[in-house]
Protein backbone atom coordinates (compact mmCIF):
# COMPACT_ATOMS: atom_id res chain seq x y z
CA UNK A 1 0.00 0.00 0.00
CA UNK A 2 1.45 3.38 -1.01
CA UNK A 3 1.80 6.33 0.88
CA UNK A 4 -1.07 8.69 -0.71
CA UNK A 5 -3.67 5.89 0.00
CA UNK A 6 -2.34 5.09 3.74
CA UNK A 7 -3.00 9.16 4.60
CA UNK A 8 -6.56 8.25 2.52
CA UNK A 9 -6.92 5.51 4.99
CA UNK A 10 -6.12 7.53 8.04
CA UNK A 11 -8.58 10.48 6.71
CA UNK A 12 -11.51 7.61 6.56
CA UNK A 13 -10.72 6.27 9.98
CA UNK A 14 -10.94 9.90 11.28
CA UNK A 15 -13.95 10.38 9.88
CA UNK A 16 -15.53 7.94 11.06
CA UNK A 17 -14.27 7.26 14.26
CA UNK A 18 -15.97 7.36 17.47
CA UNK A 19 -14.67 10.37 18.74
CA UNK A 20 -15.02 12.48 15.40
CA UNK A 21 -18.46 11.56 15.93
CA UNK A 22 -18.65 12.75 19.23
CA UNK A 23 -16.70 16.00 18.67
CA UNK A 24 -19.50 16.59 16.07
CA UNK A 25 -22.02 15.91 17.91
CA UNK A 26 -20.92 18.09 20.97
CA UNK A 27 -20.65 20.84 18.39
CA UNK A 28 -23.80 20.28 17.14
CA UNK A 29 -25.24 21.00 20.81
CA UNK A 30 -23.67 23.70 21.31
CA UNK A 31 -25.79 25.45 18.70
CA UNK A 32 -28.66 25.79 21.10
CA UNK A 33 -26.47 26.45 23.99
CA UNK A 34 -25.21 29.36 21.98
CA UNK A 35 -28.71 30.72 21.05
CA UNK A 36 -30.10 30.67 25.03
CA UNK A 37 -26.56 32.42 26.24
CA UNK A 38 -26.85 35.42 23.50
CA UNK A 39 -30.24 35.73 24.12
CA UNK A 40 -29.11 36.02 27.77
CA UNK A 41 -26.34 38.57 27.74
CA UNK A 42 -28.30 40.72 25.41
CA UNK A 43 -31.53 41.04 28.08
CA UNK A 44 -28.35 41.66 30.97
CA UNK A 45 -27.07 44.14 28.52
CA UNK A 46 -30.50 45.83 27.94
CA UNK A 47 -31.13 45.96 31.68
CA UNK A 48 -27.49 47.19 32.82
CA UNK A 49 -27.76 49.87 30.75
CA UNK A 50 -31.64 51.34 32.12
CA UNK A 51 -30.17 50.08 35.19
CA UNK A 52 -27.04 52.69 34.96
CA UNK A 53 -28.14 55.73 36.89
CA UNK A 54 -26.19 58.11 34.08
CA UNK A 55 -28.65 56.04 31.45
CA UNK A 56 -31.72 55.32 33.71
CA UNK A 57 -32.23 58.86 34.59
CA UNK A 58 -32.32 60.33 31.49
CA UNK A 59 -34.42 57.66 29.68
CA UNK A 60 -36.93 58.52 32.32
CA UNK A 61 -37.25 62.08 31.13
CA UNK A 62 -40.18 63.47 29.46
CA UNK A 63 -37.74 64.96 26.87
CA UNK A 64 -36.58 61.51 25.91
CA UNK A 65 -39.95 59.83 26.30
CA UNK A 66 -40.06 57.82 23.07
CA UNK A 67 -36.52 56.88 23.95
CA UNK A 68 -37.94 55.58 26.96
CA UNK A 69 -40.76 53.74 25.92
CA UNK A 70 -38.81 51.79 23.61
CA UNK A 71 -36.18 51.06 25.70
CA UNK A 72 -38.73 49.23 28.15
CA UNK A 73 -40.65 47.89 24.82
CA UNK A 74 -36.94 46.09 24.34
CA UNK A 75 -36.48 44.75 27.78
CA UNK A 76 -39.69 43.21 27.28
CA UNK A 77 -38.86 41.66 24.13
CA UNK A 78 -35.47 40.42 25.21
CA UNK A 79 -37.45 38.85 28.60
CA UNK A 80 -39.57 36.59 26.23
CA UNK A 81 -36.35 35.34 23.79
CA UNK A 82 -34.69 34.46 27.01
CA UNK A 83 -37.57 32.79 28.79
CA UNK A 84 -37.96 31.01 25.07
CA UNK A 85 -34.70 29.84 24.24
CA UNK A 86 -33.89 28.70 28.24
CA UNK A 87 -36.56 26.11 27.61
CA UNK A 88 -35.66 25.08 24.22
CA UNK A 89 -32.50 24.37 25.72
CA UNK A 90 -33.60 22.24 28.07
CA UNK A 91 -35.80 20.09 25.01
CA UNK A 92 -33.08 20.09 23.38
CA UNK A 93 -30.34 19.18 25.65
CA UNK A 94 -32.97 16.23 27.06
CA UNK A 95 -33.09 15.12 23.05
CA UNK A 96 -29.81 14.80 22.38
CA UNK A 97 -28.90 12.72 25.71
CA UNK A 98 -32.02 10.58 25.21
CA UNK A 99 -30.81 10.06 21.46
CA UNK A 100 -27.31 9.03 21.89
CA UNK A 101 -26.59 7.75 25.33
CA UNK A 102 -29.60 5.90 26.15
CA UNK A 103 -29.52 2.98 28.67
CA UNK A 104 -26.40 4.37 30.14
CA UNK A 105 -25.04 5.44 33.38
CA UNK A 106 -24.04 8.50 31.81
CA UNK A 107 -28.26 9.26 30.77
CA UNK A 108 -28.82 8.45 34.37
CA UNK A 109 -26.15 10.83 35.87
CA UNK A 110 -26.98 13.81 33.74
CA UNK A 111 -31.18 13.37 34.66
CA UNK A 112 -30.28 13.54 38.38
CA UNK A 113 -27.96 16.20 37.72
CA UNK A 114 -30.76 18.13 36.12
CA UNK A 115 -33.22 17.04 38.88
CA UNK A 116 -30.28 18.43 41.36
CA UNK A 117 -29.63 21.83 39.60
CA UNK A 118 -32.75 22.20 38.25
CA UNK A 119 -35.76 20.73 39.78
CA UNK A 120 -34.92 21.98 43.13
CA UNK A 121 -33.85 25.59 42.23
CA UNK A 122 -36.58 28.54 42.64
CA UNK A 123 -35.18 30.28 40.03
CA UNK A 124 -35.26 27.91 37.20
CA UNK A 125 -38.67 27.04 38.17
CA UNK A 126 -39.74 30.69 37.69
CA UNK A 127 -38.03 30.87 34.50
CA UNK A 128 -39.84 28.12 32.98
CA UNK A 129 -43.08 29.35 34.99
CA UNK A 130 -42.53 32.95 33.31
CA UNK A 131 -42.21 30.81 29.96
CA UNK A 132 -46.02 29.31 30.50
CA UNK A 133 -47.29 32.56 32.12
CA UNK A 134 -45.92 34.64 28.90
CA UNK A 135 -47.31 31.86 26.48
CA UNK A 136 -50.84 31.64 27.74
CA UNK A 137 -51.90 34.93 30.04
CA UNK A 138 -49.06 37.41 28.57
CA UNK A 139 -46.66 39.75 29.29
CA UNK A 140 -45.84 40.02 33.11
CA UNK A 141 -46.79 43.79 34.47
CA UNK A 142 -43.68 45.60 34.51
CA UNK A 143 -42.39 49.33 35.13
CA UNK A 144 -39.61 51.16 34.46
CA UNK A 145 -38.17 52.62 38.33
CA UNK A 146 -36.10 55.56 40.34
CA UNK A 147 -35.50 55.62 44.16
CA UNK A 148 -33.23 58.25 45.75
CA UNK A 149 -31.63 56.71 49.02
CA UNK A 150 -30.00 59.95 51.36
CA UNK A 151 -26.39 58.63 52.69
CA UNK A 152 -26.61 57.34 56.38
CA UNK A 153 -25.62 60.85 58.30
CA UNK A 154 -25.58 63.42 54.74
CA UNK A 155 -26.39 66.62 55.89
CA UNK A 156 -26.26 68.01 52.31
CA UNK A 157 -29.01 66.18 51.04
CA UNK A 158 -26.51 64.17 48.73
CA UNK A 159 -28.01 60.58 47.86
CA UNK A 160 -27.96 57.40 46.05
CA UNK A 161 -29.77 56.93 42.41
CA UNK A 162 -31.16 53.58 41.33
CA UNK A 163 -33.03 53.28 38.48
CA UNK A 164 -34.00 49.96 36.62
CA UNK A 165 -36.93 47.69 35.05
CA UNK A 166 -38.76 45.40 37.68
CA UNK A 167 -41.73 42.84 37.69
CA UNK A 168 -44.62 43.61 40.15
CA UNK A 169 -45.37 40.72 41.84
CA UNK A 170 -48.74 40.82 43.06
CA UNK A 171 -50.12 40.57 39.45
CA UNK A 172 -47.62 37.57 38.74
CA UNK A 173 -49.10 35.75 41.75
CA UNK A 174 -52.65 36.32 40.93
CA UNK A 175 -51.74 33.36 38.38
CA UNK A 176 -52.56 29.92 39.56
CA UNK A 177 -50.04 27.80 37.81
CA UNK A 178 -46.70 28.61 39.55
CA UNK A 179 -44.89 25.77 40.83
CA UNK A 180 -44.60 25.79 45.03
CA UNK A 181 -40.38 26.83 44.07
CA UNK A 182 -41.36 29.62 41.94
CA UNK A 183 -44.28 31.07 43.80
CA UNK A 184 -41.92 31.27 46.61
CA UNK A 185 -39.33 32.94 44.49
CA UNK A 186 -41.42 35.45 44.05
CA UNK A 187 -42.57 35.73 47.71
CA UNK A 188 -39.71 35.79 48.35
CA UNK A 189 -38.36 38.80 46.13
CA UNK A 190 -41.09 41.23 48.02
CA UNK A 191 -43.38 43.55 46.19
CA UNK A 192 -41.12 43.86 42.99
CA UNK A 193 -39.13 41.49 40.69
CA UNK A 194 -35.78 43.23 39.32
CA UNK A 195 -35.36 41.98 35.52
CA UNK A 196 -31.54 42.56 35.99
CA UNK A 197 -31.04 40.29 38.45
CA UNK A 198 -33.01 36.73 37.89
CA UNK A 199 -31.51 36.84 34.71
CA UNK A 200 -28.23 37.21 35.53
CA UNK A 201 -29.06 34.57 38.43
CA UNK A 202 -30.29 32.04 35.91
CA UNK A 203 -27.96 32.03 33.06
CA UNK A 204 -24.79 30.89 36.37
CA UNK A 205 -26.71 28.58 37.16
CA UNK A 206 -27.27 27.16 33.24
CA UNK A 207 -23.40 27.82 32.50
CA UNK A 208 -22.67 25.70 35.28
CA UNK A 209 -24.79 23.06 34.58
CA UNK A 210 -23.40 22.64 31.30
CA UNK A 211 -19.70 23.05 32.51
CA UNK A 212 -20.62 19.99 34.06
CA UNK A 213 -21.91 18.07 31.19
CA UNK A 214 -18.70 19.26 29.05
CA UNK A 215 -16.65 17.46 31.59
CA UNK A 216 -18.69 14.28 32.00
CA UNK A 217 -19.22 13.89 28.27
CA UNK A 218 -15.70 14.27 27.54
CA UNK A 219 -14.71 11.82 30.48
CA UNK A 220 -17.28 9.26 28.79
CA UNK A 221 -15.59 9.94 25.76
CA UNK A 222 -12.21 9.67 27.27
CA UNK A 223 -11.33 6.41 25.12
CA UNK A 224 -12.61 7.70 21.96
CA UNK A 225 -10.95 11.29 22.07
CA UNK A 226 -7.46 9.33 22.52
CA UNK A 227 -7.62 6.62 19.72
CA UNK A 228 -8.39 10.56 17.65
CA UNK A 229 -5.67 11.72 18.93
CA UNK A 230 -4.04 8.46 17.90
CA UNK A 231 -4.99 8.95 14.43
CA UNK A 232 -4.15 12.42 14.33
CA UNK A 233 -0.49 11.93 15.28
CA UNK A 234 -0.35 8.72 12.97
CA UNK A 235 -1.44 11.44 9.93
CA UNK A 236 0.88 13.86 11.07
CA UNK A 237 3.72 11.54 10.83
CA UNK A 238 3.02 10.26 7.39
CA UNK A 239 1.93 13.64 5.97
CA UNK A 240 3.34 16.55 8.10
CA UNK A 241 2.87 19.35 5.25
CA UNK A 242 -0.76 18.16 4.74
CA UNK A 243 0.03 17.53 1.35
CA UNK A 244 -2.41 16.97 -1.11
CA UNK A 245 -3.09 13.38 -1.20
CA UNK A 246 -2.24 11.68 -5.10
CA UNK A 247 -4.70 11.85 -7.51
CA UNK A 248 -4.70 7.47 -7.96
CA UNK A 249 -6.61 7.55 -4.98
CA UNK A 250 -10.03 6.07 -5.57
CA UNK A 251 -12.54 9.04 -5.81
CA UNK A 252 -14.69 7.05 -2.61
CA UNK A 253 -11.97 8.67 -0.52
CA UNK A 254 -12.30 12.34 -1.93
CA UNK A 255 -14.96 13.22 -3.30
CA UNK A 256 -14.54 16.95 -3.29
CA UNK A 257 -13.66 19.36 -6.72
CA UNK A 258 -11.94 21.78 -7.29
CA UNK A 259 -14.63 24.83 -7.84
CA UNK A 260 -14.36 28.07 -10.27
CA UNK A 261 -15.89 30.32 -11.86
CA UNK A 262 -15.97 30.38 -15.47
CA UNK A 263 -16.46 33.56 -17.55
CA UNK A 264 -19.94 32.75 -18.41
CA UNK A 265 -20.50 32.83 -14.64
CA UNK A 266 -18.67 35.70 -14.00
CA UNK A 267 -20.71 37.86 -16.66
CA UNK A 268 -24.08 36.66 -14.70
CA UNK A 269 -22.71 37.17 -11.42
CA UNK A 270 -22.12 40.85 -12.81
CA UNK A 271 -25.62 41.14 -14.16
CA UNK A 272 -27.33 39.67 -11.33
CA UNK A 273 -24.99 42.40 -8.99
CA UNK A 274 -26.27 45.12 -10.91
CA UNK A 275 -29.88 43.87 -11.02
CA UNK A 276 -29.39 43.89 -7.32
CA UNK A 277 -28.07 47.48 -6.72
CA UNK A 278 -30.91 48.94 -8.55
CA UNK A 279 -33.27 47.86 -6.02
CA UNK A 280 -31.08 49.50 -3.64
CA UNK A 281 -32.97 52.83 -2.29
CA UNK A 282 -31.12 55.44 0.28
CA UNK A 283 -33.18 55.76 3.59
CA UNK A 284 -33.25 58.58 5.88
CA UNK A 285 -34.20 58.25 9.42
CA UNK A 286 -35.63 61.23 11.78
CA UNK A 287 -34.40 61.39 15.01
CA UNK A 288 -36.33 62.61 17.74
CA UNK A 289 -33.71 63.22 20.76
CA UNK A 290 -30.57 64.04 20.64
CA UNK A 291 -29.21 61.75 23.28
CA UNK A 292 -31.55 58.50 22.42
CA UNK A 293 -32.63 58.13 18.96
CA UNK A 294 -35.74 56.45 18.21
CA UNK A 295 -34.81 52.72 16.83
CA UNK A 296 -38.46 52.69 15.04
CA UNK A 297 -38.78 53.86 11.09
CA UNK A 298 -40.26 56.88 10.75
CA UNK A 299 -42.25 56.91 7.30
CA UNK A 300 -43.91 59.67 5.79
CA UNK A 301 -47.52 59.42 4.65
CA UNK A 302 -48.39 61.61 1.64
CA UNK A 303 -52.17 62.55 0.47
CA UNK A 304 -51.21 59.25 -1.93
CA UNK A 305 -51.35 56.91 0.53
CA UNK A 306 -54.59 57.94 2.07
CA UNK A 307 -57.90 56.61 0.84
CA UNK A 308 -61.09 58.65 1.38
CA UNK A 309 -61.72 62.54 1.76
CA UNK A 310 -58.27 64.45 3.84
CA UNK A 311 -60.22 65.67 6.78
CA UNK A 312 -57.45 68.11 7.59
CA UNK A 313 -53.50 68.57 7.21
CA UNK A 314 -51.26 69.21 10.28
CA UNK A 315 -47.88 69.14 11.96
CA UNK A 316 -46.87 65.95 13.79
Amino acid sequence: MNKAVTTAELFRQIRESEGSSYLNRAHQRSFSLNVFQMNALELIEAAHRVKDPDQGILLMMEKNREAGLQAHRELNRHVHNFVSSSLTLVEHTRVFMRKHYAHTKLLEAYEKQVIATFAKSPVAQFIQGLRNYMLHKGLPDSSMYMNFETNPGATDGSGTFETGVHYDTASLLDWKDWKPAARNYLELAGEHLDVHEFALEYLTLVNQFHEWLNVTLEMHHHSDLQELSQLQARLNDINPTNELISPTVPSDYLDIKPFFFTSVHSIELDQISLELMGMIQELHFEQTAQNFPSERPVISITDQDLIGPITFWGRR
